[in-house]
């Protein structure tokens, strides 16, 4: 009997920690755009899974290495009106330097923010 109410204490907050977990609102493909000093309108793809992800900027350049890649991210937070996420570019590269990025939530579709020395970007849902 008690091992009967152990296993059923065990199970409920078990349900209780599975319910306390949600998704992250900004799963899903997404695309990014910004201008840079170089190029105007450079884009790239952000996946975000959960706590992950990836971030692929599609540029390249001959004396910058870390350009190009296809690097894995962390999310910071995922609030209801704000994505901020690392994209670790020093676990790809030796020699290349992580980045945090905020975006606003702009509608359901829509994220605004910054990247590298202030210069606005969009991320868009696909």
């Amino acid at each position: 009997m008690i091992r009967v109410g152990m296993a059923l204490v065990a199970a409920l907050i078990g349900t209780g920690l599975a319910f306390a977990q949600s998704a992250n609102p900004y799963n899903g493909e997404w695309t990014i755009t910004f201008d840079t000093p170089m190029t105007a309108s450079v884009r790239g793809a952000i996946l975000i899974k959960d706590e992950g992800g990836t971030w692929d900027i599609v540029a390249r350049s001959a004396k910058n290495p870390c350009l190009g890649r296809e690097y894995p991210i962390t999310i910071d937070k995922a609030a209801p009106d704000e994505l901020t996420f690392t994209v670790q570019r020093a676990k790809t590269l030796t020699g290349c330097t992580d980045s945090t990025y905020t975006f606003k939530k702009i509608d359901d579709k829509t994220l605004k923010g910054e990247v590298g020395g202030g210069r606005p970007a969009v991320m868009v849902r696909k």
